[in-house]
């Protein structure tokens, strides 16, 4: 029977944070799923390699399947064998006797027919406050918003209820999974049959999530300020009365923090940060865009340089989405060629967020991106905020260490970066079979993970120093601190 193999389907409608509920089943040693699945939108399973390519690309790349893999998985009679195929050939999965989940947004848009399909299966469902959604599709420049939205009314939503009264599926509010995450996600567990621990709020390397690095409180307000009247408006007008799908501001707003967010969990597109893009006129490259671009005015022409292509990005991060990863003009590495495609004093602007702490030569990255800016132009330049993560105990990186880099005309990062990167995020994987370890080291090699870290404080002063080294004049005419916006030093300098 299916259900001896599928324990669970998480569904919801898209980015409404299917992928964070499904990182914290995933902490549980007696579930596995890869990524989406959508093999339950065919009618039957030999039909999925020809008429399902969106998932199709999906088990390629996420669950690291051939093509050969999905035609011997779809070549089934029932649903029951497509699942203990897929646990079979997905190398993603070292036990082959554990259970499988389905993690699948698009389900959501044919639940009955679903629910049908696997009957007796518990359905995890999972919604958002509609201005956050919004938000969350603008942001990945979602064509058919409005279509989404239009789910946000009251007949679908008393669809839901019944199923839950009759005990089919389980109803989640995204903000209770971040505001109260352990109660909620306790009775969430409950309903599925497994067992919860509070730790699985708090993801390891070893898991590699695809949603940050743990459920964080202040995911749910950041729509805040970012929406225009008439997008609130037209977001009230899907929803008419039925108010059952906003959340409670008070509950975001009296949220108190009783654990410190881990390494890589900060929110990347807060208000400070579109108070000064919003200024940025002309031309110029955003140096390390990946999936966070810089919303920038329309008149703006941006060059977007990467180290990655977009196949090594996928290779790599097989966690990112298509719709969000940003397309590299120009594929570069900044510690072996800095910006020698750009002439001086070429660019209005240059963006540099994110990305110093992640080369071997931060200096010489600083001295690049001047170089290519006029005078009078603007560099935008910013580091995460240490002390806002685990890393609070930890020393920054003192500019004697950078120094030496740049005076030696270091041009790649060392492996003992990337070891004691790795003995602070995941100190345990040492104590684990040399195998683990090194296969977790590569990984943050392969992916370039940060190597420098500082705190506000640090950072600046790491700046002031680097532009008295290297003659440079600039002002900063806007900073935030990790003290005011809680994930990051951001500023904004002119060139002089």
């Amino acid at each position: 029977m299916l259900k001896d193999i599928l324990k669970l389907i998480i569904t919801g409608v898209p980015h409404s944070g299917t992928t964070p509920l499904a990182d914290v089943f995933r902490q549980s040693p007696n579930l596995v799923s890869g990524a989406d699945c959508g093999f339950l939108l065919c009618d039957h399973p030999r039909d999925f390699p020809e008429t399902n390519k969106k998932y199709y690309e999906k088990l390629q790349r996420a669950w690291q399947l051939s093509e050969e893999d999905i035609r011997y998985i779809s070549d089934s009679d029932e649903w029951e064998e497509v699942y203990v195929k897929l646990r079979e050939r997905c190398p993603q999965t070292k036990n082959k006797h554990v259970f499988m989940f389905d993690k699948t947004p698009d389900y959501i848009f044919e639940l009955d027919e679903i629910l049908d399909k696997a009957e007796g299966i518990p359905f995890v469902v999972i919604f958002k406050d509609p201005r956050l959604l919004y938000y969350s599709l603008k942001r990945r420049n979602v064509s058919n918003r409005d279509g989404i939205l239009s789910l946000f009314n009251r007949p679908f939503r008393e669809k839901l209820q019944k199923y839950q009264e009759e005990g089919r599926l389980c109803l989640v509010r995204y903000e209770d999974m971040c505001l109260k995450g352990e109660e909620t996600l306790k009775k969430v567990f409950e309903f599925t049959g497994f067992e919860f621990n509070k730790a699985f709020l708090n993801f390891t390397s070893k898991y590699q999530p695809q949603y940050g690095k743990g459920i964080q409180s202040r995911y749910v307000s950041v729509y805040k300020g970012e929406l225009t009247r008439a997008e609130l408006d037209s977001i009230h007008e899907w929803a008419r009365d039925d108010f059952f799908y906003f959340h409670d501001d008070a509950d975001i707003d009296s949220k108190s923090e009783t654990e410190r967010p881990s390494i890589y969990n900060v929110s990347w597109y807060s208000k400070h940060r579109m108070d000064a893009y919003n200024k940025l006129f002309g031309r110029g490259p955003e140096i390390g865009a990946f999936n966070n671009a810089a919303i920038v005015p329309e008149d703006c022409n941006v060059i977007y340089a990467d180290i990655f292509t977009r196949e090594e990005a996928f290779k790599y991060f097989p966690e990112q989405k298509e719709d969000v990863l940003k397309r590299a003009d120009v594929i570069h590495d900044m510690d072996k060629e800095g910006l020698a495609m750009f002439r001086s004093l070429q660019f209005d602007f240059v963006l540099l967020n994110r990305v110093i702490e992640h080369v071997a030569n931060p200096i010489k990255s600083i001295k690049e991106v001047f170089r290519v800016t006029r005078k009078k132009g603007s560099v935008i330049i910013s580091a995460f905020e240490k002390d806002a993560t685990v890393l609070i105990d930890f020393p920054s990186t003192p500019f004697s260490r950078v120094l030496e880099r740049y005076r030696q005309d270091v041009n790649s990062v060392s492996r003992d970066l990337y070891v004691e990167l790795l003995r602070i995020i995941d100190s345990e994987v040492f104590e684990k079979e040399h195998k683990e370890m090194e296969k977790d080291l590569e990984a943050l090699i392969n992916r370039r993970e940060h190597v420098n870290r500082w705190n506000s404080e640090t950072f600046k002063a790491f700046l002031t120093k680097s532009f008295e080294l290297l003659n440079i004049r600039a002002e900063c005419i806007y900073e935030s601190t990790g003290d005011e916006n809680k994930t990051e030093y951001f500023s904004v300098w002119e060139k002089l």
